[in-house]
């Protein structure tokens, strides 16, 4: 389905170590395998040795779950972390050739939901955005990740972003958007879709369904979430009065070639679908004072997969803004 696709539907990713206390340097879980990755070593303090490694891979305990988190290179206290924020059903490892190109010198984290990647879903059947960014809240907290952020979504990723920054202002240092679903879109979809009509078009008819049951049925996606209220719940802090990102710089990339994701519908409501995708795009670019909106030319909706270099030169931006 074309709308589940641009919400971002990935698979899989590892396990190395639990995290139950609050630091990074928290030891690894003698059940798993897996071997953790290297840390701090007392033994490593010759002349020759390299620096200890200050990379966290670790499952982090939340409500008798793990979640996933990874943390990659240089700790610097003064200068914001990258936090990265998957599309919907995906790992944290869609973020991969851009963490590894930021990473040798910026400090960079990211995990996997719940539902997605080394994050096993939670038991309850229906969740919302207010559930991820609780789970976040508890990640950063117990793995001893301190903020202030860049904080970098994909596609429905602005959502528990949104709430994040709501909740936690001080935190947000700044912020890069890659093509992303703005809440509104679509109960705006839903409205450009002519009456029902057993004449039309397969797509129409498919896209209607999946504007209608795929958001309300939380068993329908990777994540169990109810895609209608956590639109809602996000739509509250973006509409609540102020730019909800201040005055912390901000980009938000669109891909070109997006629209190629409802071509198959008929012309005027495929040109109806791209106005409303760029304009709620561009209205994102406002909730920040320094916020601008860029395209990024050959790329779909994976930008981060496409343009890699569009990512990371952003974060590159956003990161000197915030420490200038």
């Amino acid at each position: 389905m074309r709308g589940q696709r641009l919400l971002g539907l990935l698979a899989a990713t590892a396990v190395v170590l639990i995290v139950s206390g609050c630091s990074e340097e928290s030891s690894r879980d003698s059940d798993l395998a897996a071997p953790a990755t290297a840390s701090s070593d007392a033994s490593s303090t010759g002349p020759d040795s390299e620096a200890p490694s200050t990379d966290l891979i670790a499952n982090v305990e939340v409500d008798g779950r793990r979640i996933h988190v990874t943390c990659f290179g240089p700790k610097d206290a003064t200068a914001p972390t990258v936090l990265f924020e998957a599309g919907l059903g995906a790992p944290s490892d869609t973020w991969d050739t851009v963490v590894d190109a930021l990473s040798p010198t910026r400090r960079t984290c990211a995990y996997d939901r719940a539902g997605t990647g080394a994050s096993p879903l939670p038991p309850a059947p229906r969740r919302t955005t207010k559930d991820l960014v609780a789970d976040l809240e508890t990640v950063l907290e117990k793995a001893g990740i301190q903020g202030p952020f860049v904080l970098v979504g994909h596609s429905m990723a602005v959502w528990p972003l949104a709430v994040y920054a709501r909740a936690h202002p001080e935190e947000v240092a700044g912020v890069v958007l890659v093509d992303p679903r703005a809440p509104h879109v679509s109960a705006e979809w839903r409205a450009a879709l002519p009456p029902s009509s057993a004449a039309e078009a397969p797509a129409v008819t498919a896209n209607r369904e999946e504007l209608g049951a795929f958001e309300h049925d939380p068993s329908m996606n990777a994540e169990h979430l109810d895609l209608t209220a956590s639109a809602a719940e996000a739509n509250a802090a973006l509409d609540a009065p102020g730019p909800l990102f201040g005055d912390a710089p901000m980009l938000v990339l669109g891909a070109t070639d997006t629209r190629l994701s409802w071509s198959d519908l008929p012309p005027v409501l495929a040109r109806a679908f791209d106005r409303i995708w760029l304009r709620e795009q561009k209205a994102l670019a406002h909730e920040s004072t320094h916020g601008n909106f860029e395209p990024v030319a050959d790329s779909d909706h994976e930008i981060q997969n496409d343009q890699p270099q569009a990512v990371v030169d952003a974060v590159e931006s956003v990161l000197g803004a915030a420490s200038g």
